[in-house]
This record gives structure tokens, C-alpha cells and sequence, in this order.
């Protein structure tokens, strides 16, 4: 997705995979020509043209189209950026010998981060009520075209300038009379989070709250 853009480094990146990138499984993670055809039939969908694409393509021709015809949404532009530098950071840090994005969730912290990246934003919010309903045929037929929720939560908890604190309610719980830090310090060494992780977690405490 991110062919035609600028990733930071003052080129177009024209989806060579240079020393940039990890070498290590680097066949398990780097795309191919059926994954370049696919996003190529997603932006004409987006730029209102027929989606309709030659399955033999070429890989040079498919790069060539994304490059000329990059993604324009601002905030599709920043979603895709904010992915790859997590995908490059997670990547060097395992290569350093850091913890990865599997590190293990601690304490209440990380859940009610998880919690505010939904409550506090309104495009994670209105996503989160939308997966409860009932899709209709085009719906359904558009989902690749609309961000998942659990994407848009997975963003913003790995997002280090979403900082945020709990709020007071020392009549629930003695546990919540006092602040307490959700900032992504408090979580930055727990991993990173995906979006199956994101669903997964969410899953649990429900679980949890309704035993």
C-alpha cells in the first residue's frame, strides 16, 4: 500500500525493498505480484475506475500504475506511514534483540489505553459501533474499503502521541480514585499492537466483565 509514497528518506518509495528493510524472513512478509494487483483493483475502486485488472500483469507494470497513482487521503496516507515505521521499528528492535509487538499485556494499564482509543476517538468509535450491526449486501461488498475497527484502535494505541489519563470514579472501585497514566510510555514496552491482538484483548475483558 505504500508504493508512491515518500517514506520519510526524500524518495518515492517504487516498492524495491532495500537495505531499509529487514532481510530476515523477508519472504514471509514481502508481497507479491497477486498482493500488488490487489491494491491496484482497491485505489480504482477508490478513484472511481473500473476496477478490472490483467491477473498476468507484470510486477514492473503494477509497480509503475501505483506509483503514478498513489493514495491520496490524508488520513489513508498517515494510517499507511504510521505502519510501515512500526513495521521498520518492530523489525529493528527484534533485530536488537528488543522486545517485539508479542510482549505480554500487565496490569489494567494497557486495557483502559485500549478502552480510550476507542471512547475518546470518534472515528475508532463510530467503527467500533458499526462492527455490532447488521451489514447490508454492499456493505459487505465494500468491506476492504472501509477501515476495521480494530485497525483504527491498533493505530491509536500505538500512536505515541495518543497520551491520555483515566478517569476519577472512586464509587466503582477504590482503583480508579486516583489517576492513573495511559500515556504510551506506560505501554511502550508491551509491544505493539495489531489489529487481531486489538479484538482479541477486547474479547477477553468482555468475558472477564460478564463472568
Amino acid at each position: 500500500m505504500a508504493v508512491g509514497l515518500e517514506l520519510g528518506d526524500g524518495e518515492i518509495f517504487k516498492g524495491k525493498f532495500t537495505e531499509k528493510f529487514p532481510l530476515v524472513h523477508r519472504s514471509k512478509w514481502k508481497p507479491t505480484t497477486s498482493d500488488f494487483i490487489e491494491e491496484i483493483k482497491r485505489r480504482k475502486a477508490i478513484l472511481g475506475m473500473k476496477p478490472k485488472v490483467n491477473s498476468q500483469m507484470k510486477l514492473s507494470v503494477a509497480l509503475d500504475w501505483l506509483v503514478e497513482n498513489p493514495i491520496l487521503g490524508d488520513d489513508d496516507r498517515t494510517f499507511v506511514l504510521d505502519k510501515v515505521a512500526s513495521f521498520l521499528k518492530v523489525s529493528s528492535d527484534v533485530a536488537d534483540g528488543k522486545p517485539s509487538g508479542s510482549q505480554k499485556w500487565v496490569g489494567i494499564v494497557p486495557y483502559l489505553r485500549s478502552i480510550h482509543c476507542v471512547t475518546d476517538k470518534d472515528d475508532a468509535k463510530a467503527s467500533f459501533l458499526r462492527s455490532f450491526s447488521v451489514k447490508t449486501r454492499k456493505e459487505l461488498e465494500d468491506r476492504k474499503l472501509i477501515k476495521d475497527a480494530w485497525e483504527i484502535v491498533s493505530h491509536y494505541f500505538n500512536d505515541p502521541n495518543f497520551n491520555v489519563t483515566s478517569s476519577l470514579y472512586p464509587m466503582l472501585h477504590e482503583g480508579f480514585s486516583s489517576v492513573i497514566d495511559l500515556s504510551y510510555k506506560a505501554v511502550s514496552e508491551m509491544g505493539t499492537l495489531d489489529l487481531t491482538k486489538a479484538k482479541s484483548k477486547f474479547l477477553k475483558l468482555r468475558m472477564i466483565l460478564c463472568m
